[in-house]
């Protein structure tokens, strides 16, 4: 990027000459970041000539001037942070828990106070003013957290704190502590539902049935009226888990406890899913079904590419929908990242990599970050706006082919364990298709066009899609599709519907076989209609007849897979 730089108040103009697309995000990430650090809080950019990459902006946050045609400006969010885990343990298992990446069943040796203490010393040198204490369970291990507010008051470091909690062992000692700190201190409590049952099955009983837990909600009530009275903030921190705590009475009843017991905001977030948590896909929500139904009693008061804010109706609750770092993509991590480090000092650069990770009492904190920077520099370059989390934003291609075939249970039951299916999960889905219009002979003989809504289980409105899918006599099982409109179209489907189908989708990606003589798809969809128990295979290319030996050949549709299921129970 060839470019001008001047100073502004609070902040810097930059006037933009030249640019390449292929550059540009990772350049004004890097810009960003640098103006965090100078503790400037405003970029403007200036556009020379059209036509400026309104995509890139859109997504970093940059918000055009109306008056001003190619003049973007936006607010730096990015300030140094870190994230301390004091202990790998804890009194809760929830069944969703990602571990901070950093595989918390490990045992860890602490280091010395000493040691520790060195790390404090090149923190407050480097001027990281936000730190947040975690684990497991911070409070499990109080000792190490006042030794650390001791010395960081003793040499004058005082940054903002926030410790992450389930909110069980706060105690008196804790917070008379705590409330002589001197700089801004503050709490997140996580806190799924506030149903005590539904709470006791998060974080206890569906992880470890055989030990059913205490009674702990009321007492984590009682603690949060403690931290009001006290005048310690604390926000809740809310994973959104479909079916555990996203039914309207589950949410309205987290808005109202929330304003009953004080609590400065919301922060929902989406479930966390990693290649060892793909089992758990069907409790995945997305962050903005929670605004569409909630978006009348929802004011937007900031806004950045992870995290919107809110006021909520017109009280002094605010309610926050972020996004896990991961999930923006690894080519804006470098704003979206903390700094993280564990009880025995080793430091993190990738939430999703903890094998590569440095010793901080043999190597010296600027060492390690800088390190950690090229590292997640590289990891930018290959996965650019994806990371490698298994939850992938979806896609819509204008035009797709792909083969389906019908399989038996028995053959399906074959295929899972000769492939081991379970193994290469990469997502799944259940949707609800309502078809308002099939018309056939539109514009050939063998195109249908199509008119449906769909509903998937990560949202809460129905996607309007217009389509036309194209058989191929000559090729049989093969169908093209040529997506017309894709959209959304509110909260239910339209009144007029000629079928109706309910699917439950499992996505695959296929390693290659051992045998160079068996020919396997790379990716492979098993879909199952519901209502007729019909399992079908699509496939990315052809499959041959004897596919890897099956007892039974695959069956190629003749036609959709939703005018199949309806050929075939008629026939059942």
């Amino acid at each position: 990027m060839k470019r001008t730089i001047e100073t502004i108040t609070n902040g810097v103009r930059v006037i933009v000459q030249e640019y390449l697309n292929s550059t540009l995000l990772n350049e004004l990430v890097k810009l960003e970041k640098q103006q965090g650090e100078l503790h400037n809080q405003r970029i403007v950019l200036e556009f020379e000539a059209a036509p400026w990459p309104q995509a890139i902006l859109d997504r970093l946050g940059y918000s055009a001037h109306p008056d001003q045609p190619g003049h973007f400006s936006k607010q730096v969010h990015y300030q140094r942070s870190v994230r301390f885990s004091l202990t790998e343990k804890c009194n809760y298992h929830c069944f969703f828990c990602h571990e901070e990446g950093m595989d918390m069943q490990t045992r860890r040796q602490p280091s010395s106070d000493a040691q520790l203490f060195r790390v404090l010393d090149q923190l407050a040198e480097l001027d990281y003013q936000d730190f947040t204490f975690t684990g497991g369970e911070p409070l499990l291990n109080p000792s190490r957290l006042f030794a650390c507010m001791d010395y960081m008051q003793k040499i004058g470091y005082c940054p903002d704190i926030t410790i992450v909690t389930n909110g069980v062992a706060i105690t008196d000692t804790l917070l008379n502590k705590l409330t002589h700190y001197p700089n801004r201190l503050r709490f997140n409590i996580s806190l799924h539902s506030v149903d005590s049952i539904a709470y006791a099955n998060i974080v206890q009983n569906m992880a470890k049935p055989q030990q059913p837990l205490r009674q702990e909600f009321d007492k984590v009530q009682a603690n949060l009226h403690r931290l009001r009275q006290l005048g310690l903030p604390f926000k809740l921190n809310v994973v959104l888990l479909k079916d555990l705590n996203t039914s309207d009475s589950a949410l309205s009843a987290l808005f109202d406890f929330a304003l009953e017991v004080g609590a400065t905001s919301i922060k929902f977030l989406e479930l966390m899913l990693t290649p060892d948590l793909g089992k758990l896909y069907p409790y995945f929500y997305r962050l903005q079904a929670i605004h569409d139904r909630f978006s009348s009693s929802l004011t937007l008061i900031d806004n950045n590419y992870r995290r919107s804010e809110y006021q909520y109706r017109d009280t002094n609750l605010r309610v926050e929908l972020q996004q896990c770092t991961c999930s923006r993509g690894c080519n804006t991590c470098a704003v979206n990242r903390a700094t993280n480090f564990t009880a025995e000092l080793k430091a993190f650069p990738c939430f999703l990599k903890p094998e590569n990770n440095h010793d901080l009492t043999q190597v010296d904190l600027k060492t390690a970050l800088a390190e950690g920077d090229q590292m997640i520099e590289q990891m930018s370059q290959h996965y650019g706006d994806h990371s490698p989390i298994i939850i992938h934003p979806s896609y819509s291609a204008e035009l797709e082919t792909f083969y389906y075939y019908e399989i038996s249970a028995a053959n399906l039951r074959w295929l899972e364990q000769q492939w081991q299916l379970s193994r290469h999960l990469r997502r799944t889905r259940q949707f609800e298709e309502h078809y308002h219009s099939i018309s056939a002979g539109i514009p050939t003989e063998h195109d249908i066009s199509v008119h449906k809504t769909s509903l998937n289980s990560y949202d809460h409105s129905h996607l309007d899609i217009q389509q036309i899918i194209q058989t191929n006599p000559d090729q049989p099982g093969a169908f093209t599709t040529r997506f017309l409109h894709q959209g959304e179209s509110g909260h239910s489907p339209k009144a007029t519907t000629e079928l109706t189908l309910n699917w439950q989708i499992q996505y695959y990606e296929i390693p290659k076989a051992k045998n160079p003589q068996q020919t396997r798809p790379k990716t492979l969809t098993i879909s199952t209609n519901l209502e007729s128990g019909i399992h079908l295979l699509r496939s990315n290319h052809p499959l041959e007849p004897s596919f890897e030996q099956l007892p039974v050949s695959l069956q190629p549709l003749t036609r959709p897979a939703f005018e199949w299921v309806r050929y075939r129970q008629r026939i059942l």
